[in-house]
């Protein structure tokens, strides 16, 4: 389905590919079967309630991509071509890679997986009731911040966090920087590394606190490991 103009559409198919020289509206209740949905917009990809995708959705706007309903339900993975401020979150386990300018994405009731994402020129926002974790290095130009009911995996050594990362993990936590990392939360334990320098604080661990660095470790606020156990190694 293709218009030149503006374009919103509703139903149910076995699958779905749709382009909008201008905005896209996916409407609530749209559902595809069993295939996936190709998206295409000259301007904005949104919707006005909950969608399900059965399989694998590619998503490409030249302006913002709104896909924020709580009980969206993507079956497979969601790929960003590209877009503006975009917004996805899904009712269950959520997998989405690409590149944007911003990023807000959550797993409502499951596991996020960030499939080596590019956010170049905004936030990352990354949100699970599970975990939160990393397929490939991620690149964000501004803050990074990731809550994780459970544990956080984002210890990928080529990893590119350029604004400060905010951690809060039931869990365990693990990041991972090329250059220098800035740092501050709470988690279960942390295991931080980078090539370059780490400031770290304010921060608050239940169990091991690890951070390793090739340039210099410097506690910016306080820092807190608790239990009777715990480890902490700041080392350079």
């Amino acid at each position: 389905i293709s218009d030149k103009d503006n374009l919103s559409v509703s139903g149910i198919s076995g699958s779905l590919e749709a382009t909008a020289g201008g905005d896209l509206t996916v409407k609530g209740g749209y559902e595809t079967t069993a295939g996936g949905l190709v998206a295409k917009a000259g301007g904005a990809i949104r919707q006005d309630g909950g969608v399900v995708v059965r399989g694998a959705m590619s998503l490409d706007a030249g302006g913002d991509i709104g896909l924020g309903a709580a009980n969206n339900d993507f079956g497979g993975g969601v790929t960003v071509v590209q877009g503006g401020k975009v917004t996805l979150w899904d009712k269950n386990d959520l997998t989405v890679g690409g590149t944007s300018k911003s990023l807000d994405a959550e797993a409502v009731g499951g596991n996020l997986t960030l499939y080596g994402n590019q956010v170049t020129e905004g936030n990352l926002v990354a949100k699970a009731k599970g975990s939160v974790r990393e397929v490939g290095a991620l690149t964000v130009a501004g803050v990074t911040t990731v809550e994780a009911g459970t544990d956080v995996g984002l210890g990928d050594s080529n990893n590119e966090f350029v604004g400060a990362v905010k951690v809060t993990a039931g869990g365990t936590a693990n990041v991972g920087d090329r250059s220098d990392l800035a740092l501050s939360g709470s988690s279960g334990s942390l295991t931080a590394r980078a090539a370059g320098d780490v400031n770290v604080g304010p921060y608050v661990t239940q169990k091991d606190l690890n951070v390793t660095a090739g340039g210099a470790v410097k506690e910016t606020e306080t820092v807190t490991a608790f239990a009777s156990q715990s480890q902490t190694e700041m080392e350079t």
